[in-house]
């Protein structure tokens, strides 16, 4: 139970990482609005 909980808790950091580096590339460091629909239909 305890290796599920932390593989979703990952896999939701490294989605939240990889939102904020994109809004990041678009030159705008401080809107970190980031939909979690991205991360749960991808």
């Amino acid at each position: 139970m305890l290796k599920v909980i932390v593989s979703i808790a990952i896999f939701a950091l490294a989605c939240f990482l990889a939102m904020w580096l994109i809004e990041r590339k678009r030159s705008n460091p401080l809107n970190i609005k980031i939909p979690p629909v991205y991360c749960i239909e991808s």
